[in-house]
């Protein structure tokens, strides 16, 4: 920018007053694109989250990974690599604090899922097999699983 301001005080065309209504012009216009272009953090964590929602329902292969969310940022928002990499970490934070409250129902069925065939399990042992090792074995792994799961 200062480069600029010298190449105008060269040629000499305009008058001083000019010279400096124009640098603060410039000055002014590349604050400005650089605030339009640059993505404050509220508005780039609303984005991660958007692209983490989104992700739910597609397979693994499909759903975008923490480096293709943070290259979007870099390459489309011009945001510097390591702050999109921050952002990536609060968004995500955010993201499974958010799941966590929100009692997600895939989250408990897939844990009561899990408990229910280490029950059956414990069942057959002790019904069909009679043996009465792996039923206590399989029903204090049970009794784990759902003290841990309860604290989720």
């Amino acid at each position: 920018m200062v480069g600029v301001l010298f190449d105008l005080l060269l040629s000499a065309t305009e008058t001083p007053i000019q010279i400096i209504k124009t640098y603060l012009l410039l000055s002014s216009l590349n604050i400005l694109l650089n605030t339009l272009i640059l993505m404050e953090k509220k508005k780039a964590t609303d984005f991660i989250q958007k692209l983490l929602v989104s992700n739910e329902g597609k397979k693994p292969d499909q759903q975008l990974q923490r480096k293709d969310i943070v290259d979007i940022l870099v390459v489309d928002h011009k945001i510097p690599e390591s702050t999109a990499y921050r952002y990536f970490a609060d968004a995500l934070r955010e993201y499974e604090w958010e799941q966590e409250k929100s009692g997600d129902p895939t989250r408990i069925d897939k844990n009561k899922k899990v408990l229910d065939q280490v029950w059956d399990i414990a069942q057959d042992a002790i019904l069909n097999k009679k043996d009465q090792k792996k039923y206590l074995e399989t029903i204090q792994i049970w009794s784990q699983l759902s003290t841990r799961f309860k604290k989720l």
